[in-house]
């Protein structure tokens, strides 16, 4: 008995190290010059290749594209829709039958799903439409081989403006059921959500408090998407938390939220959403705003651990034991919205480019960074030590009264031009452009001080660009304009902050075609 299992111990070793051997790196840039590329989402496929999905032109068209494991081209494709300017891909997923479901957006009015095989044909494609403009944050396949999308709603008309949104389709794209869940009248989103053991679903997003700043939260759904309980994840001293992504663990949940002072947590809950641990990792990265990109997922590895990624200009890759502890963790040289675990126990990276910040030569527009990294992170280029600090934290999962209700949809079948997306790549890392003395730049020359802030607050936009002026826009972390003016005057002018509550802000200065922005906290 010990010699066999002596020899089976051997082969696992064996194997385990002939994975590790095969572990495949590498660095790769996707785009072009005249029409930018943006990636949102990737996927391995069945035959160990994998697909990235994003847009094209400007977000014009869908865009998909299928890579060997090397990183190179074996198809790519771009799909437009008569009448629409404005489409993107937001999430792809694999299904039973080894083809793909994509969900994303159109016109910022309806969402779309579409179902392709492994040569990028399309099988079928219906937009959604529940009569405001639709935003599709997550997709899964269900149990019964069914599709539940969720993102929110949005409308002006009355309180709340954002509602969380599920979409439930049968295996052909038929509508089963439309849900939108509301927490009082306060805004509600929703990122992600999973089926869990019980056949109902967890889902996670975000919601506003009284002061305009958020929490995430955590809801559990029947399945029929109806309410059991609602919980805010708060974590003080932390002013806002946004829920990015949960998982299924044998004893319940894992929920990964990011707060302000730039930093991701994650929660262990049971399946009543009571706490048993919590962690915070540092990242010195500044995340994207959500809910406006979707937010990056929780990945459970092959040996019972998670991986994740911060995002944002340089964000981290950490990868963690089972019991939220540090393995490891890495710094991408990427705009990094995500990772994926890989057939051979590496990952795949991802995000866009260029960075602003260093001057450099050459840049391109838009771009789509691959970075493929062995098991323990290294990749061949675009990979640093990263800041593998973390440390417990104290939340309070605050119950709160969430609700559903049925909501109309029509569905409408989508018959997508699908041409060649003319992709150029080159192995490397994405561009870093602009500078102190080339600020060409989105953030450049704009700063907000002081900040926090808390009377009031001024701008300093030094800029070549400031003669051609506009207008001077600041929206809290809603996406709500709050203040407007086209007085060029307010450069140089105090702005009072009495009459706005607590929160993160955005402030742009418009000139000519360019939007120049910087984030700041008010803080009474």
């Amino acid at each position: 008995m010990k010699s066999k299992t002596f020899i089976v111990v051997l082969f696992s070793m064996a194997f385990s190290f002939a994975v590790q051997a095969q572990q495949t790196k590498f660095s790769k840039v996707f785009g072009r010059n005249t029409d930018p590329a943006e990636g949102c989402a990737a996927v391995q496929s069945s035959d160990m290749n994998y697909i990235v999905a994003g847009s094209r032109n400007s977000k014009a068209e869908a865009l998909l594209f299928k890579i060997d494991q090397a990183g190179t081209i074996l198809w790519e494709k771009k799909f437009s829709f008569p009448g629409s300017w404005n489409t993107s891909v937001s999430r792809i997923i694999p299904t039973y039958d080894a083809c793909f479901i994509s969900v994303g957006n159109m016109n910022d009015d309806n969402m779309f799903c579409m179902k392709t095989n492994t040569n990028g044909d399309t099988l079928w494609c219906k937009s959604i439409n529940l009569g405001s403009q639709e935003y599709a944050n997550s997709v899964i396949q269900t149990t019964d081989k069914g599709i539940l999308i969720a993102g929110y709603s949005t409308q002006d008309v009355t309180p709340p403006y954002y509602k969380a949104t599920l979409v439930k389709l049968d295996s052909s794209g038929s509508l089963e059921w439309t849900k939108q869940v509301t927490h009082g009248t306060f805004a509600t989103m929703a990122s992600a959500v999973k089926q869990t053991p019980d056949g109902g679903f967890i889902m996670i997003g975000i919601t506003q408090n009284n002061n305009s700043t958020g929490s995430a939260i955590l809801i559990k759904l029947t399945s029929g998407g109806d309410v059991s309980w609602a919980k805010k994840m708060e974590y003080p001293p932390f002013t806002f938390s946004e829920g990015f992504d949960v998982v299924n663990i044998n004893s319940g949940y894992l929920c990964y939220s990011h707060v302000l002072e730039m930093g991701a947590i994650l929660t262990k809950t049971d399946f009543s959403g009571n706490i048993a641990w919590s962690r915070f990792y540092y990242s010195g990265s500044f995340p994207f705003n959500f809910p406006y990109q979707p937010a990056p997922t929780l990945q459970h590895t092959h040996d019972g651990g998670f991986a994740f990624v911060t995002t944002g200009y340089f964000g981290n890759a950490f990868k963690i034991d089972s019991n939220g502890f540090v393995l490891w963790a890495r710094e991408l040289r990427l705009d990094v919205l995500d990772m994926i675990e890989s057939a051979d126990h590496g990952f795949l990276e991802f995000g866009n480019g260029p960075i602003w910040g260093v001057k450099k030569s050459g840049m391109w527009g838009y771009q789509i960074g691959l970075i493929k990294a062995d098991s323990l992170g290294y990749g061949n280029d675009c990979v640093f030590a990263g800041s593998d600090y973390s440390d417990t934290c104290s939340p309070g999962l605050i119950p709160v009264t969430a609700t559903s209700s049925g909501a109309a949809a029509t569905l409408t079948s989508l018959h997508p031009v699908i041409t060649n997306a003319l992709l150029t790549s080159f192995t490397g890392c994405i561009d870093v452009t602009g500078g102190i003395d080339d600020q060409d730049n989105h953030q450049a020359g704009l700063l907000v001080f002081p900040n926090p802030a808390d009377a009031s607050f001024s701008i300093k936009f030094n800029h070549p660009d400031k003669t051609g002026f506009s207008r001077l826009e600041i929206y809290n972390i809603l996406g709500e304009k709050v203040f407007q003016s086209f007085d060029a005057q307010m450069l140089n002018r105090a702005v009072k902050t009495s009459v706005q509550t607590e929160g993160i802000y955005t402030v742009c200065v418009v000139c000519r075609d360019k939007t120049y922005s910087a984030k700041f906290l008010i803080r009474h």
